[in-house]
């Protein structure tokens, strides 16, 4: 008797064509996959391009409420046509939904929804994607007070400090750019090399104290010369010398002279003691330190300085004409410029331009920042109260310390490394800074140019900070 067979048992016992089965639904689970894969690239353009317009609107309303003179002003309604705009421009409006709010009279706070319809993905009961972006701007208000300590040291000369020049003024364009900035933004220019130079009109303040000059003339001294009456075969010798740390070359003549018979020379020996407004460092740890000015700041004779420091100042003239003087001069001690630096940002003598650390400007913080830049490490350190000493290490340890101390006042510190091959002093440089976000390393000129115009936009009173 013949056994009949069910055509389900059939079906799953035949091994015929059962490639074609698999490979049907490999096909069907692959153009699903490609299918989801295509809508969510497409979702990711549309992320990125609704964080845009959202940027790009709550700028706009920055500047927008900056300038306005009306005492309520619509930030939703102003916001919603502009972003609206901007999305009609792409041919793409949409079902975009948008809330503005003003958490605090500094600052808007916007978020921004949109439904994106799928394409491929409908097929498997996904008909849209939901997308839903945030930001936040601070607006020009906020007071700022920026302290610009700049590397003038001689291993800067030539181009390098022309593009320190032309970087330095390129944040100051940018930071006085928005509505309102002159009244909120002060910044203030300490160049620095081996000292910094205070201004001889300041030798007299409490807080300073230097010697008089001097000039004093001793009895004749008299010695015998010989003096050179010929020379012959002349050549040009190479020797090697360092500029703040910086090895190069360089030429001179070296001849076979020809000596007369001994001669006496007589002369009156003068000395003369001057001050050209360095200001050199307080014992340790005031070095370190902007507190306690009965002990004055010593004033470091017969020594050479760069420009005169530029106290905070809004007026932009000013600031530029004081970066035009800078000149390259001396070796590296980056704890003096520090500490002058900070001293700009203090309310308190020696300089009186700052706000205090806790007072409050139209119910807002003041904002206080320092942007340190260096092209090297320390070359000096202090023999008190000079920076005469060549224990580098020593400088390093002080500038971390200072900046540490900086610091902890609630200054923020931007350091920037401008052609720096010394590890360890790229090391100094990152450490000194409020975070690896605060601090640029700059191996040309453009970069520099670009790290000074980040830094501006960062510390901008309208600008994005979310």
């Amino acid at each position: 008797m013949r056994m009949r067979t069910s055509p389900i048992r059939v079906f799953l016992t035949d091994r015929q064509g059962g490639v074609a089965i698999i490979f049907a639904l490999s096909i069907v689970a692959l153009g699903m996959a490609s299918g989801l894969a295509i809508d969510y690239s497409r979702s990711l353009s549309a992320y990125a391009a609704l964080q845009q317009d959202l940027d790009s609107t709550l700028l706009y309303l920055g500047r927008a409420k900056l300038q306005s003179t009306e005492a309520e002003f619509d930030a939703q309604q102003a916001g919603s046509e502009y972003i609206q705009g901007l999305r009609r421009q792409k041919h793409d409006s949409g079902d975009l939904e948008l809330n503005v709010s003003t958490p605090s009279p500094g600052k808007l706070v916007a978020r921004a929804s949109l439904s994106v319809p799928t394409s491929f993905s409908k097929l498997f009961g996904i008909r849209s994607m939901s997308l839903d972006v945030g930001a936040e701007v601070a607006l020009g208000d906020q007071p700022v007070e920026v302290s610009l300590v700049l590397d003038n040291t001689g291993s800067m000369a030539g181009s390098k400090l022309a593009a320190l020049k032309s970087a330095a003024k390129s944040l100051i364009e940018i930071a006085y750019e928005p509505e309102r900035a002159a009244q909120n933004v002060k910044i203030g220019i300490v160049p620095f090399a081996q000292y910094v130079n205070v201004g001889q009109s300041n030798r007299n303040k409490s807080w300073m104290s230097v010697p008089l000059d001097t000039t004093q003339t001793e009895a004749e001294v008299c010695y015998m010369d010989t003096p050179v009456v010929g020379q012959s075969n002349c050549r040009t010798q190479t020797a090697t010398a360092t500029n703040d740390g910086v090895p190069y070359t360089y030429t001179y003549q070296d001849c076979d002279y020809q000596y007369g018979p001994p001669v006496e020379t007589c002369y009156t020996p003068t000395t003369t003691n001057t001050w050209s407004g360095c200001a050199g460092s307080r014992n340790y740890p005031l070095e370190t330190l902007d507190e306690q000015y009965d002990v004055p700041v010593p004033g470091v004779m017969n020594a050479s300085c760069p420009s005169e420091i530029a106290p905070l100042t809004n007026d932009r003239s000013t600031l530029d004409d004081q970066i035009d003087a800078m000149v390259a001069t001396g070796d590296t001690y980056i704890p003096g410029g520090l500490i002058w630096g900070w001293r700009l940002l203090s309310k308190e003598a020696p300089y009186s331009e700052a706000k205090g650390y806790d007072e409050r400007v139209q119910g807002q913080n003041v904002r206080k920042l320092l942007v340190l830049m260096s092209d090297g490490k320390n070359t000096l350190s202090p023999v008190y109260p000079a920076h005469t000493g060549n224990d580098a290490a020593l400088a390093d340890e002080l500038t971390l310390e200072a900046c540490s101390n900086i610091k902890a006042k609630g200054i923020l510190i931007y350091s920037v490394a401008f052609q720096v091959d010394d590890e360890s002093a790229r090391t100094v440089l990152q450490k000194c800074a409020s975070g690896p976000s605060k601090y640029f390393d700059a191996d040309d000129e453009h970069q520099l140019n670009i790290s000074f115009q980040e830094i501006a936009r960062d510390f901008s009173p309208l600008r994005l900070t979310r």
